[in-house]
């Protein structure tokens, strides 16, 4: 049969064994940092030259996406830019063709309204003409009529005067001949101012008609001058 194992013996076997566990995991742990050292060196520098081969490649794709995307832009820019000239150059010519078609319409307008006027115008200053030759017509004849009704009176009177007294009459001759001459006068003056009345008034009527020809006359010119562009 063996021998019993000692109990001292077994803890110092046991001692010695956890000892070079110690030291065997020490020496495993140095030699892991020390490959752990080597390695992370080495893949911090491999991790620095991909990192910089990709910011390298990035750029460079960036770069050449900016520049395409510029392209684009630019492109695109241009397209709107002249889409945009197109339709304003067709805003400017419907806008300026309805400018001329109201501009049109307008002139139309006040030019019937010009002839209107002038037309109303015109009939009205003739109606006044008219209104005022008939006026200066009654009054001629009205004094005219008074004329002859003062001198048949002073006729009659002076033929009565003359059958009454015919030996008056002869002595009051030239008293007589003296008044029917002053009478005789006054009638001819009388007689030339309605003359010089109605010379007036024919030349107060070719006065106005001279002012309403100068008038359409410039509203003529006014009319053809708002119907040129």
């Amino acid at each position: 049969m063996p021998a019993p194992l000692d109990e001292a013996a077994l803890d110092h076997f046991r001692a010695q064994l956890v000892a070079e566990l110690r030291n065997a995991i020490a020496e495993s742990a140095v030699e892991l940092r020390h490959a752990i050292g080597a390695s992370g060196a080495q893949l911090r520098e491999e991790l620095r030259q991909d990192i910089a081969a990709s910011a390298a490649n990035l750029g460079r794709e960036f770069r050449h996406a900016i520049a395409a995307t510029a392209a684009e832009l630019r492109q695109d820019i241009a397209a709107s830019a002249a889409e945009l000239r197109r339709e304003f150059r067709h805003a400017i010519a419907a806008s300026a063709v309805e400018m001329r078609q109201d501009v049109a319409a307008s002139a139309a307008g006040l030019r019937q309204e010009l002839r209107q006027d002038i037309a109303a115008s015109a009939v009205e200053l003739r109606e006044n003409i008219a209104a005022s030759a008939v006026e200066l017509r009654q009054d001629i004849a009205a004094s005219a009529l008074e004329l002859r009704q003062d001198v048949a009176a002073t006729a009659a009177e002076l033929r009565a005067d003359m059958r009454a007294s015919a030996e008056e009459t002869r002595r009051h001759f030239d008293v007589v001949a003296e008044d029917l001459k002053g009478k005789i006068q006054l009638v001819a003056e009388g007689v030339l101012g309605v003359d010089q009345k109605l010379d007036r008034f024919r030349e107060e009527v070719g006065v106005e008609f001279a002012r309403v020809d100068r008038r359409l006359l410039r509203l003529e010119v006014r009319a053809f001058g708002t119907d040129q562009p």
